[in-house]
């Protein structure tokens, strides 16, 4: 587990909050959905992946984090990190809070976006979550070996018919689509329907900017995703999808 500068003890009805926020979803299944998302802080691993920041965050009132997701029109919320489920406890009571003040009632669909190591063990937390979209870190951009692949294959089977699994993957590393297609043999066992997506992994276009991208910075982005689109067609099964992360295209959070 990381170190942090601010205590890491939860606080009885309080959200460790980096950043909220309402985008699109640019990844996955509800690609192009408004969206709400929340990203909790801290983490489980440190990959060398990562685009996100979550080590600084703000503890925040449950009925304050309600009131600005209420405030947005999305009615699809994004639970992210960082690691949102070291949270369960809290998330699942913030989405009981949600629920009773939201005057339509639970209509917010929620997704979880987790990289799968944590054990999922509050059952009211995941009775609520509609979506865990899982993307175990695999290979040269993730902490493979602080994985416990027992938990990851428990949780996929916890969640059938409600999880997704996704990867970001730079089409030219051979070794990190072998081991994602050796990963997927072993656990076809447990999840023979789901669809899996694969994204172009980028740092050098789009990831770190803060205006609009270049027509430049586009094109060598669609450069990834083609070189990927051609790898996974030519390596993979009927249930791979290939997306591009749309949020990064739009340059959006």
């Amino acid at each position: 587990m990381p170190t942090y500068a601010q205590p890491t003890k939860p606080l009885e009805g309080y959200l460790k909050i980096v950043e909220l926020f309402e985008t699109v979803q640019g990844e996955g299944r509800y690609v192009g959905v408004p969206s709400v998302f929340l990203r909790t802080g801290m983490c489980n691993l440190e990959c060398a992946g990562c685009d996100t920041k979550w080590d600084r965050w703000s503890e925040t009132l449950y009925a304050s984090v309600v009131q600005l997701v209420l405030g947005w029109k999305a009615n699809h919320l994004v639970l992210t990190g960082g690691e949102p489920t070291l949270w369960q406890k809290q998330l699942g009571e913030f989405l009981d809070v949600l629920d009773t003040t939201n005057p339509n009632g639970n209509s917010h669909v929620v997704t979880v976006e987790t990289n799968g190591a944590v054990p999922l063990r509050d059952a009211a937390f995941t009775s609520r979550v509609d979506l865990f979209s899982f993307s175990p870190k695999v290979g040269s951009l993730g902490r493979e070996e602080k994985f416990s692949w027992q938990v990851v294959f428990e949780n996929l089977y916890n969640t059938r018919g409600k999880n997704q699994l996704k990867y970001v993957l730079d089409p030219a590393n051979v070794e990190d689509m072998n081991r994602i297609l050796q990963f997927h043999r072993e656990i076809e066992h447990v999840t023979p329907d789901e669809v899996v997506y694969f994204q172009p992994y980028d740092t050098e276009t789009l990831v770190n900017i803060q205006h609009a991208p270049g027509l430049d910075d586009v094109v060598q982005y669609l450069r990834r995703l083609t070189a990927l689109t051609q790898v996974v067609t030519e390596r993979s099964e009927g249930r791979f999808r290939v997306l591009p992360q749309l949020h990064k295209l739009l340059s959006w959070r």
